[in-house]
């Protein structure tokens, strides 16, 4: 975020601020360097300043920036940057929090946190939380392996190679930039490695859905830093495809997915085929085709 943009979205929470306020802002929020202590009067006008912002921040924070819009203008920025009336679209037909049915599952939750089309894509963005964050530790199994490195538990492994026998997690959480993943044995890499590692895998949608005739379906995951693991599914026109403009229709899409527990040393039939399998169905609204 640019200097300025963040200055106006502070103002507009906090009021106006002074320059010396800002600044200071600022200077608080840079990375941290060696600390350098200096006792320096402060106004008391500054005090009330800088709490203001304190509580604008912690209102950004709550506020669920991590929606359709910040996936479209930060994570994959295409559609606003080659195809802008797909964009307008996705942004002005956006619906939020939408409830969706999952088959019987003890461990999860989950909301469709975005719901939105097109007349070239539809789009839903489906958040999944551990019912018992302080017992399990959840990521997508698209942060197992992320390298392509493990060989199995017996291997073969060359030499000097970065092959390796054991699993090894990533951690890039969005709300938690880093220059690079911190990856490595997942007791090394999970927020609280006293907690039960949880692993959620999409596996495809549901017959039904096809139906829906013509479209492609891709997806993309990411991860919060609160535990949440968000997958964003797309079903995309085929290039030859004209859909009559202004009509939609409504139709339950359903998506599969997968659940395992990881314990360190498990089998690996167990840890790709086993686990519980279940669905979660949301009504889309689509352009017809």
């Amino acid at each position: 975020m640019k200097e300025s943009e963040l200055r106006s979205r502070l103002e507009s929470m906090a009021g106006e601020m002074p320059e010396e306020t800002h600044r200071a802002f600022l200077t608080a929020a840079a990375p941290a360097k060696e600390e350098v202590i200096v006792k320096k009067k402060m106004s008391t006008g500054l005090v009330i300043a800088i709490a203001l912002i304190s509580v604008a921040l912690v209102a950004l924070a709550a506020s669920g920036i991590f929606d359709l819009s910040w996936y479209y203008d930060n994570r994959y920025t295409a559609y606003k940057d080659d195809d802008p009336e797909t964009y307008e679209a996705l942004m002005k037909n956006n619906q939020e929090n939408v409830s969706v049915e999952i088959s019987e599952n003890s461990l999860l939750d989950v909301v469709a946190q975005n719901v939105s089309y097109s007349d070239k894509v539809v789009t839903v963005h489906l958040k999944f939380n551990a019912k018992d964050p302080e017992k399990y530790d959840l990521y997508g199994m698209e942060a197992l392996d992320v390298d392509g490195s493990y060989m199995g538990p017996d291997g073969p492994v060359e030499p000097d190679s970065e092959e390796r026998l054991d699993h090894w997690l990533w951690r890039s959480d969005e709300d938690e930039p880093r220059e690079v993943s911190l990856y490595g044995p997942p007791a090394e890499i999970m927020q609280d490695p006293s907690k039960q590692l949880l692993l959620v895998e999409y596996k495809g949608y549901g017959d039904e859905t096809r139906a829906l005739a013509g479209r492609y379906l891709s997806y993309d995951y990411y991860r919060l830093s609160d535990g949440s693991c968000v997958y964003v599914l797309e079903f995309v026109y085929d290039e030859d495809e004209v859909p009559q403009a202004q009509e939609t229709q409504t139709a339950p899409v359903t998506f599969n997915f997968r659940m395992v527990e990881y314990t360190e040393g498990m089998d690996d039939k167990e840890l790709y085929t086993g686990g519980e399998n279940f669905t979660v169905t949301v009504d889309l609204t689509v352009p017809k085709i």
